[in-house]
């Protein structure tokens, strides 16, 4: 019966073979892969390389401040490794670093951190640059630095608008041009910072930075010379010695940075900064104490027609006798060195017939130094060392002393020194000269521009003395952008609208002005005088060293910079308020109407007036203009909302691309481990970007 019940369950279930067609399945579900949520693979050389980033996303920018703004900063901070210490360090006008530690970061790997920095804790002065940046050190010993940024103190508007002739102003302009120099300085430096932090560098490079270096300091030996041009006979020692300097060690920074000597290059580039900072602040002292030097001449007092004649003629003598100083100079070498080489293979005995030629030398140099001194006035030091190494030479001779072939040897090197002083200040020389005579050019032009209104503002004989002028200075110009030592401190469009036949044709047209008959005949004349002479003023420009030019911002980039410049003060006073740093009545006074003047600028440059401007000029009005009314946080923290969206929806009628939005801190630790791990993964390809 048991027998018969199990063949009946096998006949009707069949076990056996339900058992074997399940066994695959069973098994291949044993095997199935389970979901990979590991990180992909890497191979050996990317998990033996560390990486980290450190980046100040607030305010992220170059900024230009006063003195009692407040700065927030956003800092964050990532590595692959276990972080040890976090920091932040500032330099002053270039000068020496100070550290400023951040709390000990909490997340193993990454960090954030919002300092305030308080501008008036630092003691900051006008045209102060603060150096910033923020830096990363490992358990591991590894570094990391963000990017460089500068915080320029610039005096209040109210301020700078009482400078002599107001933004229009000659003071102004010069000032401007420092300011220009110092940004590009700043640029420079933060682009060999992010140089000196690459895993790998380019010596291409490196060259660039060190042509930019060369390039700038071109730049300020034409700022030197068009300030001494302006100010000629003002005390303007100081502030030239120091942009002098700044020119010195900036060439010192290209010449090391060529060389991929960084520590020395960075060094420079910061002394330079250093003494460009102390020009411009030099310079505004000067404007201040001597307001005077700005005003514009009286009636016939050094006007084209008085003065131009007498500043052409003391150009040119003093071109030929500089020239003449170089050819003697030269020509003194060349014989002290060929006196050199035949004493070192004349026999000793024979050296005492040789102290004549040597005497002679040294009396025909102090002759021409006696006749004609100015040349040598900027290089007495060279003179002297040049004469008294001559003088020992002489004596050597005459004593048939052993040491007479290194004294003549010693004597030529000292002439060699004095002649290369003598280029390089016949080039100063030159350039200041070349710059009076766009001076005089633009004053000839002004001045043809009132005779072409009335014809009757000159006689005759002025006319024929300002056509005369106007023919001695372009003359001169031109010999100035086809001869050495100025050829190449001038780009090509000078050379061009002088050459032969350009010059052929102003010179036909000055004829043609002072052979005019009638009105009308004199008016077409002095018109066409006019025009071909501005070609050659718009042409000297044209010909400047770019780092001179600068960047004309056009009047819509001049209104976003102003509301962008507006929103940053209005953050400032939210930044004290919020962190009751209470400023002084007048400072707040102070930066409450420049960050009025500023927004109201911005908001009618880019959209005029309308019914949403005026809307905005009126919060403006009522919530900083008031300055009896004290400023509430919540109230200031709604107008720069309502300016925000102002700001984006100008961006989007206009088609602007929208700006880069900062980083924002995301709490890594409320991320799963894997999203972790892939984070990890993204900062470290977005660092060796």
């Amino acid at each position: 019966m048991l027998f018969g019940a199990t063949l009946e369950f096998y006949k009707h279930f069949a076990p056996w073979s339900r058992l074997q067609s399940d066994e695959p399945a069973a098994l291949a579900e044993t095997v199935k892969p389970k979901p990979d949520l590991a990180l992909p693979p890497e191979n050996t050389a990317e998990q033996k390389r560390n990486w980290g980033e450190v980046r100040i996303n607030e305010p992220g920018h170059d900024l230009r401040v006063t003195k009692v703004d407040a700065i927030p900063l956003l800092i964050e901070v990532a590595s692959d490794q276990l972080l040890s210490n976090v920091e932040w360090r500032s330099a002053l006008n270039g000068d020496t670093e100070q550290p400023h530690s951040l709390p000990h970061p909490t997340e193993p790997r990454y960090a954030v951190y919002q300092p305030v920095l308080y501008l008036d804790e630092f003691k900051l002065a006008d045209w102060d640059v603060l150096t910033y940046y923020a830096k990363a050190a490992t358990a591991e010993s590894s570094s990391y630095a963000s990017d460089v940024y500068f915080l320029e103190v610039r005096p209040f508007r109210e301020d700078l608008l009482k400078m002599p002739g107001g933004e229009g102003g000659k003071s102004y302009q010069l000032l401007e041009e420092l300011t220009g120099l110092i940004d590009q300085q700043q640029h420079i430096i933060r682009e060999t910072h992010r140089y000196g932090q690459a895993s790998t560098r380019d010596p291409q490079d490196g060259s660039k930075l060190a042509s930019a270096e060369t390039d700038l300091a071109d730049a300020s030996r034409h700022v030197y010379a068009r300030i001494s041009s302006e100010l000629e006979n003002q005390p303007i020692g100081e502030v030239l010695n120091h942009l002098a300097q700044a020119e010195t060690w900036l060439k010192r920074a290209g010449g090391s940075l060529q060389l991929d000597q960084l520590p020395d290059g960075e060094s420079q580039e910061r002394t330079a900064l250093t003494e460009l900072v102390a020009t411009r602040k030099q310079f505004q002292k000067f404007v201040n104490d001597h307001p005077d030097a700005f005003s514009p001449p009286k009636e016939g007092e050094d006007t084209p027609i008085a003065g131009s004649a007498g500043k052409l003629k003391q150009i040119e003598e003093f071109r030929n006798e500089t020239q003449a100083a170089q050819d003697l100079v030269q020509s003194t070498f060349q014989s002290e060195q060929s006196l050199a080489q035949r004493i070192a293979k004349s026999p000793r005995a024979d050296q005492t017939k040789l102290a004549d030629q040597q005497e002679e030398l040294l009396k025909k140099l102090e002759e021409f130094q006696q006749q004609h001194p100015q040349p040598f006035e900027a290089v007495t030091n060279e003179m002297t060392q040049a004469q008294q190494a001559m003088k020992s030479a002489e004596e050597t001779l005459r004593k048939n002393d052993w040491s007479a072939r290194r004294a003549t040897a010693t004597a030529a090197d000292n002439l060699d020194k004095l002649q290369q002083a003598l280029k390089d200040d016949s080039l100063g020389h030159s350039l200041t000269d070349a710059y009076k005579l766009k001076q005089l050019l633009d004053g000839q032009i002004g001045q043809l521009g009132q005779l072409e209104t009335n014809p009757a503002a000159l006689t005759p004989e002025q006319l024929q003395q300002l056509a005369t002028d106007a023919k001695g200075t372009t003359g001169q110009l031109k010999r100035f952008s086809e001869q050495p030592p100025t050829r190449d401190a001038f780009g090509p469009p000078l050379r061009d609208s002088l050459s032969d036949q350009h010059k052929q044709g102003l010179d036909s047209l000055l004829d043609a002005l002072t052979k005019a008959q009638g009105a009308e005949a004199s008016k077409q004349a002095a018109g066409n005088a006019k025009g071909g002479l501005a070609n050659v003023s718009k042409a000297f420009e044209n010909s400047q060293p770019s780092a001179v030019k600068g960047k004309t911002a056009s009047p819509r980039e001049d209104s976003e910079n102003a509301l962008e410049r507006g929103l940053d003060q209005l953050q400032s006073l939210l930044a004290q308020l919020n962190g009751n740093h209470a400023l002084l009545p007048p400072d707040e006074a102070k930066l409450r109407n420049e960050a009025q003047k500023n927004l109201s600028d911005g908001i009618v440059g880019l959209e005029g007036h309308n019914e949403h401007t005026d809307k905005l000029l009126l919060l403006l009005d009522e919530d900083l203009k008031n300055k009896n009314m004290k400023l509430d946080p919540l109230v200031l923290k709604k107008l720069m909302d309502e300016i925000r969206d102002f700001s984006v929806e100008v961006d989007d009628a206009h088609g602007n691309k929208p700006k880069e939005p900062a980083v924002t801190h995301i709490d890594p630790a409320n991320l799963p481990p894997a999203y972790r791990g892939r984070i990890e993964k993204y900062f470290q390809k977005l660092s060796e970007q």
